[in-house]
Parts: C-alpha cells; sequence; structure tokens
C-alpha cells in the first residue's frame, strides 16, 4: 500500500500492483475501508508489514485505525507474513492493533525478549 515503496519495486523491474483508496499524505500509504476491501480480492505468499509497536499482550500496533485495517487484511490473506521493525518498537504499544504476536515472523536488528521469541520465529537480521 505504500506508493513510494510500489515505485522502487517497479524501478527493479518487479511487478507492481497498487489498490485504490486514500493517500495518508504523510507517509504516502494507501489506507482506508475502500483499499481494504479491494485488498481482499488478493492472496499473498508473502506479506512485509511494518509496525510502531510490538507487545506479547497487544500484539502488532499502529497510531492510525486506516492503516491497521489494511495491514489486517494483508496479514489475513498472506500465507506467510513477516512484521518488520527495529529492536525499539518491542515493549511500545500504539493506539490499534492489527494482529496478535503468533500471526506473523518478526525481522529486526535484535530482540532480546525471550518470552516474545518464545510466540513466534524472530530473526535478527543485520545492515
Amino acid at each position: 500500500n505504500g506508493i513510494s515503496h510500489g515505485k522502487k519495486l517497479a524501478q527493479v523491474g518487479c511487478k507492481v500492483f497498487i489498490v485504490g483508496g486514500e493517500v495518508k499524505a504523510t507517509t504516502d500509504a494507501i489506507i482506508g475501508l475502500a483499499a481494504a476491501k479491494k485488498l481482499q480480492k488478493y492472496n499473498f505468499s508473502k506479506a512485509f508489514i511494518g509496525t510502531n509497536g510490538v507487545s506479547e499482550k497487544q500484539g502488532f500496533t499502529t497510531p492510525d485505525t486506516e492503516e491497521a485495517m489494511l495491514k489486517a487484511v494483508a496479514i489475513e490473506r498472506s500465507f506467510v507474513t513477516y512484521v518488520l521493525c527495529d529492536h525499539t518498537k518491542f515493549g511500545k504499544v500504539s493506539a490499534v492493533s492489527f494482529s496478535p504476536v503468533a500471526a506473523a515472523c518478526i525481522v529486526c536488528d535484535k530482540c532480546d525478549d525471550e518470552q516474545l521469541k518464545s510466540k513466534t520465529v524472530v530473526k535478527e537480521v543485520t545492515a
């Protein structure tokens, strides 16, 4: 749902589809009910989703309800979901939960939370 991400992927030769909906000016993301409904027609082998917070109790969170809706649909329609974050997101909670942690693999720079690691796959990567 990211316009700038779609453009970069197209520039390197990927086939890119962008769903219609409202454009969030601060992030160039396509959000909202119209986009979520269109996204429900697709099935994905993999989804890569960003998050503002990761908590064992509240799951993956974001401050925007419209963006949370789209993220939840993408996770639901995906065979495997990867949530991308850095270590500063662990223990943080934003206003809207879009998925429990067990529904996705976490890709991050580092994770010291052994309790969280027992709930899902955590892949630590370096640049």
